[in-house]
């Protein structure tokens, strides 16, 4: 099995900045826990040091850790559940997110295991 990253970046809705933190913590990760292959999920906000001002399209990114030898197959099951009671979707999200499927170009490297 390979291993794939799958990130998404959003931003909530105007005014729904807590329905938008309720619904990705508590229904939309454990919906995107469940689909087969999905193995780990962590969010990111963008913090206020960057290095360009703002402002951004997306504020906020989530990464999955994906295991799968079928990365279209995948794909396909995520938009099969997107709106339907296994995944369902708020209006709080706003509707400018971007979804990205990665594959690794080297081995994940750490300063002991430097290239």
């Amino acid at each position: 099995m390979s291993r794939h990253l799958m990130c998404v970046m959003t931003s909530p809705s105007p005014g729904k900045e807590q329905e938008f933190e309720r619904w990705y913590d508590g229904q939309h990760i454990p919906d995107l826990l469940r689909v087969p292959g999905v193995l780990s999920a962590q969010r990111f906000k963008l913090s206020d040091h960057q290095h360009k001002p703002p402002p951004f399209s997306q504020t906020y990114m989530a990464i999955y850790e994906v295991e799968t030898d079928d990365l279209a197959a995948f794909s396909g099951e995520v938009l099969r559940r997107v709106g339907t009671p296994a995944m369902p979707m708020t209006d709080a999200i706003a509707p400018t997110f971007v979804r990205f499927l990665l594959d690794p170009v080297t081995s994940k490297l750490t300063p002991v295991t430097k290239p």
